[in-house]
């Protein structure tokens, strides 16, 4: 006697999944929540793969074989399938939320899973869903359909679920999903309507598990997962604390601006007044004061401006201008600034202009001026005796453009290698041990690079 059915795939469908599951037990971790249950669903899609086998072949036996024998298999493998479709179910719950608790759905789930065992148990007695007659045929009862119905009703649960949520995965994921729902929905149609005598709808499921295994069960996709989601929280800490450090830091920028501009002010009064101390007094004693007052006024004032210019430009609000200006007008007035300064430390003071410099060139004078006034007055600073000199030369590069070079030379204390790589930061000065007698907060540098950076 041959076989009612074609086991041939399902068959192959046995011993693929009976390897696929002895590969989980043995590399595939089982720590967490979600592939433990894979690890079910697999074992399940097994029993039930396995149980459809046997029961293809008992009922092809059914006239040589006890009854009970038949009505036992079927019954465990109707058991096993429904048991597959809630497991099909949870775990597409779990792989949306980690944490489904006690859900509407599942309860539901649960109570009309119960209901059809029940039915199953008393199919044992009159047949309603399924009996084996005398003469060794299989014969349907008036709720076989039920069979049918409930797994396709929890595989639509899962299908509702995963679909639902279906933005929550990648691209790849997604895919997987979709092909999943697919293979484990035409599998048992093709066998229902097309193919009723080959058994295929545990082959389908098997192919899904194995696309779902490859894209969302393998130890290497979950330490990926994991790796992401620890990055993605990183990058969203870090963003918030680069955004703080910004609030924070415009903050203190208008702080420093608003300071500024307060500040100024009453300088601005306190010099003007002592101009006229200077201008009427007679004593010579108050008139060396006055002096001093002025010195240390400017040189508080031009710290304040300092300070203003650096906020501004933190804060990108300091726009530089192109006006037309001439070359030898602010060389005179470098050479005059540079001088000054020289002058009252008894520096030699050279310099050494390109014959080459246009008469006329483009640019902000002001910040032009600032730049190189903050270049000469560092360089005084910081020698004690010697020269400082200023070498400014031109490159053309084409009849209406070309490149001003400037090099500024002292023979003062120097720097060394690791201050190089400090010099344009804010508030920073070298060898304060030997040069705390030195003007200034260390502005002046960096207001240099950061003006340079707008050029």
């Amino acid at each position: 006697m041959s076989l009612v059915y074609n086991i041939s795939f399902e068959t192959a469908s046995a011993f693929f999944l009976v390897v696929l599951y002895i590969c989980m037990k043995l590399q595939y971790s089982t720590k967490s929540e979600i592939n433990k249950e894979f690890h079910k669903l697999t074992l399940l899609v097994l029993c039930a793969d396995v149980l459809d086998v046997a029961t293809a072949v008992t009922i092809s036996y059914a006239k040589v074989l006890p009854e009970y024998l038949n009505l036992f298999l079927n019954t465990a493998y109707f058991v096993v399938d429904a048991l597959v479709g809630y497991q099909f179910m949870y775990y597409s719950r779990l792989c949306v939320d980690r944490t489904p608790g006690n859900s509407l759905m599942l309860r539901v789930n649960r109570l009309v899973v119960g209901i059809y065992f029940m039915i199953l148990g008393i199919n044992l007695l009159n047949g309603c869903i399924f009996s084996i007659s005398p003469n060794g045929e299989y014969v349907h009862g008036i709720l076989y359909i039920m069979v049918y119905v409930l797994p396709y009703y929890l595989i639509g649960c899962s299908a509702y679920v995963l679909l639902a949520h279906l933005r929550k995965f990648h691209i790849w994921q997604k895919i997987s999903v979709i092909l999943y729902l697919l293979l484990v929905f035409v599998g048992p149609v093709l066998q229902l309507l097309f193919f009723p005598d080959v058994l295929l709808g545990l082959f389908s499921s098997a192919l899904a598990l194995m696309m779902i295994l490859f894209t969302m069960e393998t130890p290497d996709y979950q330490k990926l997962m994991q790796t992401i989601s620890e990055l993605r929280v990183t990058k969203e800490a870090a963003e918030k604390a680069e955004k703080e450090a910004q609030e924070a830091n415009c903050a203190k920028m208008d702080f420093l601006a608003n300071m500024s501009h307060e500040v100024r002010t009453p300088i601005n009064v306190i010099l003007g007044y002592n101009e006229m101390v200077m201008r009427e007094t007679k004593e010579s004693r108050t008139a060396e004061y006055a002096i001093n007052v002025q010195a240390a006024g400017r040189a508080l004032l031009s710290i304040v401006n300092d300070i203003l210019d650096f906020a501004n430009i933190d804060r990108g609000q300091l726009q530089l201008e192109s006006n037309p200006y001439y070359v030898l007008s602010f060389i005179q007035d470098m050479m005059t600034y540079a001088k000054y300064n020289a002058g009252k430390k008894n520096l030699a003071i050279h310099f050494q202009i390109d014959e080459n410099l246009p008469r006329q060139l483009s640019g902000d004078l002001v910040r032009l001026m600032q730049i190189y006034n903050n270049l000469i007055s560092n360089a005084v600073k910081y020698t004690k005796e010697g020269f400082v000199e200023i070498c400014i030369e031109w490159e053309k590069v084409s009849d209406s453009a070309g490149i001003v070079t400037t090099k500024i030379k002292d023979s003062g204390i120097g720097m060394k290698e690791e201050d190089i790589r400090r010099i344009s930061e804010s508030f920073s000065r070298f060898d304060l041990h030997n040069n705390r007698n030195v003007e200034g907060v260390g502005l002046g540098l960096k207001i240099v690079t950061r003006l340079l950076a707008l050029i």
